[in-house]
């Protein structure tokens, strides 16, 4: 351990003296974030996660101190034993990457909601089973991933988040998404793989810039006809599913197909109404 720290203790006195953007302390066996970090106030990019998996850090909490990193854009904290966050990290206000995969984080922290200007947060790993509604007081946010989690129901918060181009939620338990998923008025991919969805609101069809929807692996029977309004919609994926409208042979074709398929759909209704 002492190695290890001294280790640490020498990157960061190079950094002192190089005034680098980043520091790396992954892989060094921290239980704690050293003090000297924090008297870094020029970084921009800090890493405490985990690269190659040798010696992983298992860094227990974070001090307040972080405040100090007032310039800081990047913050990586996987694979650590993280179940909280410093209130003090609100004066990140520069912050536009959060990383906190493989923490046994519970409940988000309600100080990364006042991180006004993060633009990526990533949970991969993280059990969490709901998201606050402060959620949405992250207005520049663009990419959400969220995979292997314990989320029972949709967040409707996430619905509000208007900034969203990039929502990637995997491997969880919940079975439909909410009618106000059509808030994400910029969101351009939506990655639903290995969830429990049986169907999809009418509502995805109103998606003015969706371009990309994967939904491998989910126990759906149908999509609806108003998928085809989506007017950017061009890569749908449904491997693993049991779709029987459209058949599930089509829908794996593409959008394309499916839009033939409604379109046909459509018209036969029409002839014979």
């Amino acid at each position: 351990m002492e190695q290890q720290l001294a280790l640490a203790l020498q990157r960061i006195e190079q950094n002192r003296t190089s005034l680098g953007p980043s520091l790396d302390l992954s892989d060094l066996g921290l239980h704690q974030i050293p003090e000297e970090v924090f008297e870094l106030k020029h970084l921009v990019q800090l890493t405490l996660g985990k690269r190659d998996g040798q010696n992983p850090n298992s860094i227990e909490f974070v001090p307040d101190s972080i405040k100090e990193l007032v310039h800081l854009e990047g913050l990586n904290l996987t694979h650590n034993k993280l179940v909280d966050l410093p209130e003090g990290m609100q004066a990140l206000q520069k912050l536009k990457n959060l990383c906190l995969d493989y923490n046994p984080i519970l409940s988000l922290p309600s100080v990364v909601c006042q991180l006004s200007n993060l633009e990526v947060l990533v949970l991969n790993h993280v059990a969490l089973d709901s998201m606050p509604e402060e959620l949405q007081q992250l207005r520049q946010l663009k990419q959400l991933i969220m995979a292997h989690g314990q989320l029972n129901e949709f967040p409707k918060s996430i619905c509000y988040l208007g900034s969203l181009e990039v929502l990637l939620i995997t491997h969880q338990p919940f079975a439909q998404l909410p009618d106000s998923i059509a808030h994400l008025v910029c969101l351009r991919e939506l990655y639903l793989m290995d969830n429990c969805l049986t169907h999809l609101p009418a509502a995805i069809g109103q998606l003015p810039e969706l371009k990309k929807l994967f939904l491998d692996n989910n126990p759906l029977q149908s999509l609806p006809p108003e998928i085809s309004s989506a007017p950017k919609l061009y890569q749908l994926k449904v491997q693993g599913a049991s779709l029987q409208t459209p058949p599930q042979a089509i829908a794996e074709k593409g959008m394309y197909a499916v839009r033939d398929f409604f379109t046909q759909s459509k018209q036969a209704f029409a002839k014979h109404a």
